[in-house]
């Protein structure tokens, strides 16, 4: 701009703020972290209608100027560890529970960043997930506790089903709302203590220890296990405790598989049943975070955008449906301490079931390829696994860089000196890793066992080992989840590779856009 051009401007704004109209308008960003449940940007969710109202209508404003949502997305565990790390991260959080609000208190201690006070926006009941043959089997239609679960887990034969044995998967207490819940509910199984006690005892650790046995799966999130049982039904398990409205969801056929290798149930078989102790309740409080470094005006806006998502879910009953409570039936129940939940999670964590993991890695491939994998791997081993949990390792080298199921510093030692050579012997690898983590002398089903492949390429019939023949053979012995991590379009799109993760209940997911910890978490 010509120095003519800027005095013309400044002589512009003299004369607009001396006539007193001089006003900023443009609109001032609000972030909000909103659980998954909550709202998502691609699938419907409760609360996308009510971010496009306050979008449009702009009912809040800081001076002159307009308040409006960007809306993130996050699982409420991940939101409570990213404020944890940076506490500016958002202004608005609202995560499934008032949990998340203790626990991210406890850890800035001094600091209150989610306040006690702040409105909740809605109900989600908590239930038990069920086959609906399997509750007028044993007439649970009314409801179950507990205790009843606990039962199932240490007397087999209570369960009554000796095809379709009790089988239990939740999420992660660490990120999921059902999965902390879940590890409350266990601890305090057939008492109602849950919503009043404020410390661990005996009995609470013996709860955890006899339920996680049941445990085939721990889930990240709710939308990748109810995904596996619209793929598998009641052959992935018997039941999961989550929010009633996935339940909904489910039977409305909104995680119908597209896999041809699935064999998906009936969507309206999978029932809800009450449960009568433990946590009941997702309650989805809206907070306005106060942060040292937050602006008090950024802070009272965010507190009135609160507000108004109050009383739009008050006014919105007919959005709420039939799965989430507005207003009316506002009788929360209060969440335990900080200091109780954190017990909680370190309880499960350290009483969580077992897992024997054999890591196959391809390594026909590149040197920046196998640079990612070791990456991967080798990162993620000290922090992921318990020091009872048994790692091995095998390579598409069969006759070598084999390393039995054991110590997991056994296998980053191993790690560090692969190297790349040889021909893509897929198939022939995987069945090796399916062999290996079947062996040893506490090889039975008190554990989960898995084996992550890493491969960039496919077979290419060199292994002398089939497709087919994997699939067999993951259909004999004790069960084996196949999880593959895959660099690249070849493997990534290969059918089937697809077809042996699918059969085994794992999954395939991109190596290149996925967290090394959020792979081993998982399963």
């Amino acid at each position: 701009m010509t120095p003519l051009a800027v005095r013309r401007v400044v002589v512009a704004l003299a004369v607009v703020a001396s006539a007193g109209v001089f006003v900023i308008t443009t609109p001032i960003h609000l972030k909000a972290f909103i659980s998954t449940d909550a709202w998502d940007p691609v699938k419907g969710r409760v609360l996308n209608q009510a971010v496009a109202d306050f979008n449009n209508e702009r009912p809040v404003q800081i001076g002159a100027r307009p308040v409006l949502i960007d809306p993130v997305a996050i699982p409420s565990g991940d939101a409570e560890l990213e404020l944890k790390e940076h506490p500016d991260a958002a202004e608005i959080w609202i995560p499934a529970s008032a949990m998340w609000g203790e626990l991210l208190n406890q850890a800035s201690q001094e600091l209150s960043l989610a306040p006690a006070d702040t409105p909740r926006l809605m109900y989600s009941t908590q239930v038990f997930a069920m086959w609906k043959h399997d509750v007028d089997r044993l007439r649970l239609a009314s409801g179950m506790s507990w205790d009843q679960v606990e039962r199932f887990v240490a007397h087999p034969t209570s369960w009554g089903d000796s095809v379709h044995p009790f089988r239990m998967v939740h999420t992660n207490p660490f990120l999921s709302t059902s999965g902390l819940t879940a590890a409350i509910s266990e601890c305090f199984a057939g008492s109602d203590e849950a919503r009043t006690a404020q410390k661990i005892d005996d009995g609470c650790v013996g709860s955890i220890q006899t339920i996680e046995e049941a445990i085939v799966h721990y889930g990240d999130t709710v939308t990748e296990l109810m995904q596996q049982l619209a793929c598998h039904g009641e052959s992935f398990a018997s039941l999961m405790y989550v929010q009633e409205q996935s339940i909904e969801q489910f039977q409305r056929g909104a995680y119908e598989p597209t896999d041809r290798n699935c064999d998906p149930p009936d969507p309206r078989s999978l029932i809800a049943v009450p449960t009568s102790d433990g946590m009941r309740q997702a309650d989805y409080p809206c907070y306005a975070l106060n942060s040292e470094s937050s602006d008090p005006h950024a802070v009272a806006a965010a507190n009135r955008v609160c507000d108004w998502f109050s009383g739009w879910t008050t006014g919105h009953p007919d959005v709420l449906g039939s799965f989430f409570f507005g207003s009316a039936d506002r009788g929360a129940e209060e969440p335990p301490s900080g200091t109780f939940l954190n017990d909680v999670q370190a309880q499960w964590e350290q009483h969580r079931k077992l897992a024997d993991v054999m890591l196959a890695v391809d390594l026909a491939t590149s040197d920046d390829t196998l640079e990612q994998v070791r990456s991967d791997t080798y990162t993620c081993l000290g922090g992921t696994f318990l020091d009872d949990d048994r790692v091995g390792l095998v390579t598409s080298q069969l006759g070598d860089t084999t390393v039995p199921l054991g110590d997991k510093d056994s296998v980053q030692d191993a790690i560090k000196g692969l190297e790349p050579r040889g021909n893509d012997r897929l198939w022939d690898l995987i069945a090796k890793a399916v062999r290996e983590v079947r062996r040893g002398d506490r090889a039975r089903d008190e554990r989960i066992r898995a084996v992550v492949v890493f491969t960039d390429g496919t077979d290419n019939d060199i292994s002398d080992a089939s497709p087919s023949d994997v699939i067999e053979l993951l259909g004999r012995g004790l069960p084996v989840q196949v999880w593959a991590v895959t660099y690249g379009a070849n493997a990534a799109s290969d059918p089937n590779l697809a077809a042996i993760t699918t059969t085994s209940q794992g999954r395939m997911l991109a190596g290149n856009d996925t967290d090394c910890n959020e792979i081993f978490d998982r399963f």
